[in-house]
């Protein structure tokens, strides 16, 4: 029986659970539809995200604790742990995560306060041992802090953590140059990221070569669009990594990238990163022959056996056609 554990405890438990797949595909086409592009700029922009509206008496603790900032997301739960109710708030803002709860009324919130750059990973889980029960589960350097929640609702978990995430990303790396379109967005300073000028590709994380691949596949040119941060967002959880990837993107170095995929990567390296490009390549539900050529091209040049390539795309193809439950 898991127990739930937070700030004020000095170890905490490894709990088991399911990560929950395809969240961000869930996210992505929620938000399709609010990405509207501005007449002649090429410039994508989505539409503000709902004012979020706190109880009163969750305004008041927070003012307690001198946090009087506006919120951009929240989600509540009837649950003090796995297996107690009780009430629960998970509580997203600029910069920082705030988790609070309390076992039976009257009983006064505990409160824990996460400056982003705390957190590792936001992720969301189905406990093995209670499938009616969902967790989750946000990730720091000395510890994991979990919040649970009712099945039912799932799909507010899954908006809440692909909100926090999605946030995040536009947050990370100083001025990283991104493009949208024709012009550059700049982020703001969240932390020192490390300066991979000068750097060899031999020398960096095979993370970052990795997620080099990656974006080099959806981006076009070094344009890289709001829709291909999702997506990106869906492989590379950590924002910090997915900052040094495109910094390294940016750099020019995709040909020395693939070159070391080919010399250096082992073979379950190089399925790692095919079933992701493949993985990519479906999420939007458009893929066209051209993507997976160049998935067999890329396949082939890093000596990859073309049969298992060719089971990769086809499972994941089989995973995105919802039209073969309808064969009888």
């Amino acid at each position: 029986m898991y127990e739930l554990y937070f700030g004020d405890e000095t170890m905490m438990p490894s709990a088991k659970s399911q990560r929950f797949k395809n969240f961000q595909k869930h996210f992505q086409q929620q938000r399709q539809g609010s990405y509207q592009a501005s007449s002649g700029s090429g410039i994508i922009e989505e539409e503000p995200m709902p004012q979020i509206i706190l109880p009163e008496e969750i305004v008041n603790i927070l003012e307690e604790r001198d946090i009087t900032e506006t919120p951009f997301i929240m989600i509540r739960s009837n649950l003090s742990s796995k297996s107690e109710k009780g009430e629960a708030y998970a509580i997203g803002f600029d910069e920082f995560l705030v988790i609070m709860w309390k076992k039976s009324e009257g009983e006064p919130f505990k409160l824990v306060k996460m400056e982003h750059y705390d957190i590792i990973d936001v992720s969301g889980g189905v406990e093995e041992s209670d499938d009616s029960i969902i967790v989750l589960m946000i990730s720091t350097e000395e510890r994991t802090y979990s919040l649970w929640f009712q099945e039912s609702q799932t799909d507010e978990l899954v908006t809440f953590i692909n909100s926090w995430k999605y946030h995040q990303v536009h947050r990370i790396g100083g001025k990283t140059d991104i493009e949208f379109g024709d012009e550059a967005i700049e982020y703001s300073e969240a932390r020192e990221l490390p300066e991979l000028d000068g750097v060899a590709q031999k020398d960096l994380p095979r993370t970052v070569i990795f997620g080099t691949v990656l974006i080099d596949q959806v981006a076009e040119g070094h344009n890289i669009t709001e829709l291909d941060l999702e997506y990106l967002n869906m492989t590379i959880t950590n924002p910090d990594l997915l900052a040094m990837c495109i910094q390294n993107f940016k750099r020019d170095v995709t040909e020395e990238a693939k070159e070391l995929v080919k010399d250096e990567f082992n073979n379950r390296q190089k399925l790692m990163l095919l079933t992701n490009m493949a993985d990519l390549a479906f999420r939007n539900g458009d893929t066209h022959d051209e993507e997976l050529l160049a998935i067999k091209d890329f396949s082939d040049y890093i000596g990859f056996d073309s049969n298992k390539t060719e089971e990769v795309i086809e499972l994941f193809r089989l995973k995105n056609d919802a039209s073969a439950l309808e064969s009888y």
